[in-house]
């Protein structure tokens, strides 16, 4: 949203902090309308021009690897429709929201990431797909969820 610039933490109000606080709470209670409606007044500031263009679609974005780990399925769906970059990886070893999910046996929010279109077959930096990490993790509900997403059983990772 911003760029890491000396004077990142004058242009961020109050008023951010608060509302970054709100729309975490949403996800975090898996409460949809408060989402939306908070994303929806997001959007209607970009519309007003006071927030860059696309600024809804950085929060939701910012927001579905939570919801993931969380296993807020309905979140997931909600966040989608403010077009969330579902791809977006983790500052870590680059997992997506779906592995973090699979990993986390969230079954329901594997499949509604898989439904929102979520790639099946993205790697991490080890080059695991989200399939390997529910195996690994002993996540079988992920798992299953992720086969029947097509996911392939026959993925290899970095080492072959």
């Amino acid at each position: 949203m911003y760029e890491d610039t000396p004077d990142l933490e004058r242009r961020v109000t109050d008023d951010h902090r608060r509302r970054a606080g709100e729309l975490m709470s949403a996800v975090e209670r898996g409460d949809c309308g408060a989402l939306r409606a908070l994303l929806e007044g997001v959007e209607a500031e970009e519309d007003d021009g006071l927030v860059e263009p696309g600024t809804a679609s950085e929060v939701a974005t910012y927001l579905v690897l939570s919801a993931a780990q969380l296993g807020q399925a309905g979140v997931i769906g909600v966040l989608s429709e403010f077009d969330a970059d579902l791809e977006e990886a983790d500052g870590v070893r680059k997992g997506t929201p779906l592995m973090h999910a699979a990993n986390n046996g969230e079954a329901a929010a594997v499949r509604a990431l898989v439904e929102c279109g979520a790639d099946v077959e993205a790697t991490d930096d080890n080059g695991y797909t989200a399939l390997m990490v529910a195996v690994f993790s002993d996540r079988a509900s992920a798992a299953e969820a992720l086969l029947e997403g097509g996911a392939a059983v026959d993925a290899l990772d970095r080492a072959g």
